[in-house]
Parts: structure tokens; sequence; C-alpha cells
């Protein structure tokens, strides 16, 4: 029998049991105890991605590197991590994914034991229930995917 159908069964039987006026509290902790299961279950990790590697791409490798031309993507990367130094983002190694563009340093390093499991290198969350994944290929490129709970 699945979770929901447990779930749904014993509502039906505590109110039931509430309609004729008895209280049973071995129902009541029952629907309790799975309530409680169900959340817990539906805080599993769900991964996706499509294992598309993405090139890793330096600060001084960008388009536009070196030049004057403001509408350059080295300009326009420049203003967008404008927190880091000239060097720390000649150095640093950036991708796009989704329309967006990281930077590779701001991901967190995951060990073995990390709730992702051992298919991942890092994460960057964009908020308590999602974020960011990625593998580093250590060729060059990574790959990346979004993680939900």
């Amino acid at each position: 029998m699945l979770l929901k159908e447990k779930i749904a069964s014993l509502k039906l039987h505590y109110f039931k049991v509430l309609q004729v006026g008895q209280q049973s509290t071995v129902a009541r902790s029952q629907l309790l105890q799975l309530k409680r299961t169900t959340r817990e279950h539906h805080m599993a990790l769900t991964i996706k991605t499509n294992w598309t590697p993405r090139e890793l791409i330096t600060g001084q490798w960008l388009e536009g590197f070196g030049g004057l031309n403001s509408g350059s993507l080295y300009h326009q990367l420049r203003r967008e991590f404008d927190y880091l130094s000239e060097e720390e983002f000649d150095s640093g190694e950036f991708f796009k994914y989704r329309g967006v563009w990281y930077d590779f340093s701001e991901f967190m390093r995951l060990e073995n034991n990390s709730p992702f499991g051992n298919k991942w290198d890092g994460y960057s969350s964009d908020s308590y229930f999602s974020g960011i994944v990625v593998k580093n290929c250590f060729d060059g490129n990574i790959i990346v995917g979004t993680y939900l709970s």
C-alpha cells in the first residue's frame, strides 16, 4: 500500500471514529506518524541535469579582454562580478547555465558523505530549497544540474 493510501485510509478511520463520538488515540498517533514520514519523504533531493559538459572560461580568455569596448562579454561580466579584484577576475573560471553566468569559485566543495551523493563536486544555493550542483570533469569542462528539495 502506498504512503498516500495509508494516510487516506487512516484519515477516513479517524474521522469515522470522531463522528461516532469515540476517541481513538491509536488512529490519531498513527496518522501523525505517517504525516511526519511524509514530510521527511518530501525532503529528498531531486537533481535535474542533461549531463552536457560546459566549458569553463578563464576571465582573461573572455571576448574583449584588454579592450575598451564596453559592450564586450569581458566588460559585462566584469561589471557583474565587480567584487572580484582584477587579478581574481582574470584568473577566475566562469560558465553559463540557463542564461546566467556563474563564478566557479563561488561553489562549496562537497565531501563523500554529502546529501548530493558522490556524483557531484560542489553546490551553490539559490534558496533554502534549491540551487546549482557541479561536477568537475578536470578537462576544462564541468557538468551542471539544478537541485530541489
